[in-house]
């Protein structure tokens, strides 16, 4: 019987600590796709469904793309 109380305010503050709990936020850095495009001289082929971009590659931190 006397355990009870210090789990009930156990399980309280563990339970609004989980709530209370906010994940960095990572913004990303987006650069600009138009103005890189266009100095590289990529061209762009549509049809139907598809799109085709024929250019130079591309490097990002997962290798050349």
């Amino acid at each position: 019987m006397r355990r009870a109380p210090i789990v009930l305010v156990a399980t309280v503050i563990g339970t609004t600590g989980v709530l209370m709990f906010k994940p960095r936020e990572v913004t990303p850095s987006v650069a600009s796709s138009s103005s890189s495009t266009a100095s590289q001289g990529a061209t762009v082929s549509k049809s139907r469904s598809t799109s085709i971009a024929t250019g130079a590659a591309v490097s990002t931190r997962f290798g050349n793309t």
